[in-house]
């Protein structure tokens, strides 16, 4: 049958993912594209139409009745609510693809790893794997495209927790200015403004700032501890990542959130102190060099966000983060112990699912073939920007 992938979900993460697999299917080495829907809701008749039009198979679950009712799931009841004829029952393909992409909202991906997936791994050996989004903190090895491919092991990870679009902006953010080993960090804290909802969804928007909690007693947030142990995959030990990063009860990474009523991109404000001097152009000129970054001129999020929309794949940017080198503020400082230091101030626009999207495929071809999973995922690499 060839490299079949499954995707469960149809969300803001799920459909441009089915959505762009279909489309590079060749170039990625993928036979079949599947995915599962649960319930024939009449409002994704025309979506998941679309995604079968362009190659997707449509996976359902068997059939459920409520109380003798009407049917809630199964072929028949898809077929009732105007759906595409489904191609199989959601079980078969969980059972039968060679990687599945978990997009379900939070807290679903670990549940169905223990339900579906880590079971189909314990009995099957030739599965390849399975890949959890955004907030499924411990699904598996954390990870985001250019960041830790090194810590990768072929036959040993074979469930990756692709990190939240946040993550990859601080991720970023730190590799390109702390050095490949974050030898130059000596703390950095992030504030994420967060908009309120994706331009899809009808809930959740507020009409002002809302502030947000430090739920983590040392982090501060989930997007420092996030990105603390994404980054802690590139040491050998623990005590090189203490020694770097901070013990992970004394972290050097603190974030704080809030949300703000808009349904653009989020923006984080960095402040991050780099040992040794160094200029504005020698910050730019590394933000520069990162092929994941984009810079830009712009201040303001509706026009960086237009810009995906315009050139973007299904109106995303897949760039890790966006700056714009005007909001790059550099202060040296001298320490009688530490030396030399300096402090960085910058503002950072998030490309949200976007940059997530770009880890997804990533990941999705390393576990179909670890050696050519890069020279594969050229075709979609060509949609990183360089300027915005």
């Amino acid at each position: 049958m060839g490299n079949w992938v499954h995707v469960v979900g149809t969300g803001t993460i799920g459909e441009p993912l089915i959505g762009l697999l279909t489309k590079r299917r060749e170039e990625l080495g993928i036979a079949t594209v599947s995915f599962s829907k649960n319930r024939p809701t009449s409002e994704d008749v025309g979506k998941v139409e679309k995604m079968v039009r362009r190659g997707a198979r449509l996976c359902v679950l068997p059939e459920i009745a409520a109380n003798g009712g009407p049917l809630q799931s199964g072929p028949r009841a898809f077929e009732q609510a105007g759906y595409p004829k489904p191609t199989m029952l959601t079980p078969e393909a969980i059972a039968g693809a060679d990687v599945i992409m978990d997009c379900t909202p939070e807290g679903r991906g670990i549940a169905h790893k223990a339900e579906w997936y880590a079971p189909r791994a314990a009995r099957d050996p030739n599965f390849r794997g399975a890949i959890a989004q955004g907030s499924e903190f411990g699904f598996g090895k954390p990870y985001a495209y250019r960041i830790n491919e090194t810590a990768l092991e072929r036959g040993t990870d074979r469930f990756i927790h692709v990190v939240s679009c946040n993550t990859h902006n601080i991720a970023v953010l730190l590799r390109a200015l702390g050095g490949t080993q974050l030898e130059r960090l000596a703390e950095a804290s992030f504030t994420c403004i967060r908009r309120a909802s994706d331009v899809s969804q009808r809930g959740g928007f507020i009409a002002g700032i809302e502030a947000g909690t430090h739920e983590d007693a040392h982090f501060g947030t989930h997007h420092a501890r996030d990105a603390y142990a994404l980054l802690s995959t590139l040491f050998a030990s623990e005590e090189h990542r203490d020694a770097v990063l901070g013990a992970p009860t004394t972290p050097r990474i603190l974030s704080s959130a809030c949300k703000a009523g808009t349904q653009y991109m989020h923006v984080i404000h960095a402040d991050l102190l780099l040992r040794g001097r160094w200029s504005h152009d020698e910050i730019v000129d590394r933000l520069d060099g990162i092929p994941t970054i984009a810079l830009t001129e712009f201040f303001d999020t509706p026009r960086v966000f237009a810009v995906g929309r315009d050139y973007g794949f299904r109106g995303r940017l897949f760039n890790q983060t966006v700056v714009n080198p005007k909001t790059v503020a550099v202060f040296p400082s001298h320490d009688p112990v530490f030396g030399h230091r300096t402090r960085i101030h910058l503002w950072s626009f998030t490309p949200q699912d976007g940059n997530s999207l770009l880890s997804s495929v990533a990941a999705v071809a390393w576990l179909l073939d670890p050696e050519t999973f890069e020279q594969r995922i050229e075709c979609v690499k060509k949609y990183l920007m360089r300027r915005i």
